[in-house]
């Protein structure tokens, strides 16, 4: 898991650096040319794709990190938090990875540290110009919350779980009618 971790990350500063140039011309513009205004997003874009890395840095103090009625517990947390989003920007079809991580670190409480991450690829295939595939797929590590009613309180360390999940699908226009069909699977273990 921490080399999935490690990926994340270094797929987040890699883009980062990468990227930067995208954005000094946009496509199609010519040196010297000015294009023509365009309100666009933040982050960096190629001729095919739009990306955007974003980082969150947090410290926060909570006065008990256990949400226990008696003998509580406080500590103050840090959380950071990288992700990067890629949308591409094609007429017709559409790709999108969604990845990142949230990791606690607790300044008292060594145990409660935690890596949460995840990894989410969807698309979309035109079919013809009224019938579209769909699709994605995902895997992400989440922790259980000390403040969950579902948490076991006499642990030393938070729950980890792991989330697998897919769908597939068909969408077809007619007229003003729109049939769709599709499967889901979740696991979580």
């Amino acid at each position: 898991m921490n080399k999935l971790l490690s990926l994340i990350c270094a797929l987040f500063f890699v883009t980062l650096s990468t990227f930067s140039s995208a954005v000094e011309q946009p496509a199609g513009a010519e040196a010297g040319e000015t294009p023509k205004a365009k309100p666009k997003k933040p982050g960096f874009y190629t001729d095919s794709f739009h990306i955007l890395p974003e980082a969150g840095f947090t410290v926060y103090y909570d006065d008990n990190i256990y949400a226990t009625d008696k003998a509580t517990e406080s500590d103050v947390v840090t959380v950071i938090s990288p992700t990067l989003k890629i949308n591409s920007l094609w007429e017709r079809h559409r790709l999108s990875l969604d990845t990142g991580a949230s990791m606690g670190r607790y300044n008292d409480n060594s145990t409660e540290n935690y890596e949460d991450f995840w990894l989410t690829l969807e698309g979309r295939y035109a079919l013809g110009t009224s019938s579209q595939l769909f699709g994605g797929g995902g895997y992400s590590q989440k922790h259980e919350g000390r403040d969950s009613k579902e948490n076991v309180q006499d642990q030393t360390e938070p729950t980890i779980y792991h989330v697998k999940h897919m769908h597939l699908g068909v969408k077809h226009r007619m007229d003003d009618l729109t049939l769709r069909a599709g499967g889901t699977y979740e696991a979580l273990d």
